[in-house]
């Protein structure tokens, strides 16, 4: 899912006096976000402007990415400290997650031409740490049937923090023990149960009918 503000902000206000030479196209917001996914996966700049670009044909927005030169020129006057956050910064809450990345091998054409699979689908698994805010503190990438739990301690690494949040995924003896070792208060959400139902008697079942 790609967020239907996020073409708000993402070309430069022209509106204002123009000056001499080459305008800016896009905002500084657009230059930090495509900074920020190319962190996240590991990209080159011409990698980073050609993924995006599939995500915005993808999703149907008219968007464009920034040039992989001008995500150079420009993100070397930006803070670029923000994308990873301070190491020896105490925050309030960070959460941890994972999520499901399908690769492709290359022969989808066949697939796409003859309708039928050829090869079984590939997945990999990103496992990410951020702040409340969203800054992305660590990150790593697995195959896909890895635990989420065998990450914690890698991402962990380095990082303060008051307390951790994450899903049933990461509820375990080991994972506790860790983040209080680490001085942060697990909360792991435990999955939604509904309620065991109650049997009912012959009367209470006769009643029902009645």
């Amino acid at each position: 899912m790609v967020s239907e503000n996020l073409s708000l902000g993402w070309y430069a206000d022209s509106s204002g006096k123009k000056k001499r030479g080459g305008q800016t196209i896009y905002s500084d917001e657009a230059i930090l976000s495509c900074l920020k996914i190319r962190y996240l996966f590991g990209l080159k700049l011409r990698q980073t402007q050609g993924f995006i670009n599939w995500i915005f044909l993808m999703s149907g927005m008219k968007l464009t990415c920034p040039d992989y030169t001008t995500l150079s020129r420009r993100g070397k006057k930006l803070d670029l400290d923000s994308l990873l956050g301070k190491s020896d910064e105490e925050f309030d809450c960070i959460c941890i997650d994972s999520s499901g990345i399908q690769t492709f091998t290359g022969n989808e054409w066949l697939e796409n031409k003859h309708g039928k699979q050829y090869n079984r689908r590939i997945w990999n698994k990103l496992h990410i740490l951020t702040t409340g805010d969203g800054v992305i503190l660590a990150n790593s990438m697995t195959e896909h049937n890895k635990d989420d739990r065998s990450q914690v301690a890698h991402l962990l690494k380095g990082v303060m923090a008051k307390e951790l949040l994450g899903d049933s995924g990461y509820d375990g003896e080991n994972i506790h023990q860790l983040a209080r070792s680490k001085g942060m208060k697990p909360t792991i959400r435990l999955p939604n149960r509904a309620p065991p139902k109650k049997i009912k008697t012959e009367g209470q079942k006769s009643a029902a009918y009645q």
